[in-house]
């Protein structure tokens, strides 16, 4: 699929992007309709499950404190509040997304005055526990993209290669 992409390379250029997206309007329509779908569904989710208790407001003064919380002790809170399922599932779906919705949730999750305090804490996970990204398919990718046989790093074992040694390219590049 990602292969699709590949005669967008060569910096920004309208004519091109025109011309590809014409050809793909199913692209676009069915990415929109993906997002919005998960969009709705998380937002129906979050709304029908246990919210967990609101900070206590009688001491705003107008002024939010960002507190650090650690992931050992979000853990220890959602699982006392009933809020893990909520916002695991939240992480989720916009986990789902893909990488531009991961790193607005990741800036989201310092902003307590937009999404909230709950919100804000179960994003906080998508720092440092988000879902990784496929090792063997990202070494895929980068040996086609650049058309190379061998290893991409010396510690990275070919697994084609027999077990003869090779240049890295990482070696090579530099």
């Amino acid at each position: 699929e990602w292969r699709e992409y590949n005669e967008l390379r060569g910096g920004l250029n309208y004519e091109k992007l025109t011309k590809f997206f014409s050809r793909r309007p199913y692209l676009i329509t069915g990415r929109l309709i993906k997002v919005g779908t998960i969009l709705k569904k998380t937002i129906d989710e979050w709304e029908s499950a246990k919210p967990t208790e609101s900070p206590d407001e009688s001491a705003d003064d107008g002024i939010y404190n960002f507190d650090y919380v650690s992931e050992d002790e979000m853990d220890r809170v959602n699982s006392e509040s009933g809020e893990t399922d909520r916002g695991k599932k939240l992480c989720e779906r916009m986990s789902s997304l893909g990488p531009v919705a991961v790193k607005i949730c990741q800036t989201l999750s310092q902003r307590a005055d937009i999404v909230g305090d709950e919100a804000c804490n179960a994003l906080k996970t998508l720092q440092t526990a988000n879902i990784q990204f496929d090792d063997d398919l990202a070494i895929a990718i980068m040996k086609e993209s650049l058309n190379w046989n061998g290893p991409i790093a010396e510690n990275l074992v070919n697994k084609d290669g027999g077990g003869k040694k090779e240049r890295a390219l990482f070696e090579y590049m530099s």
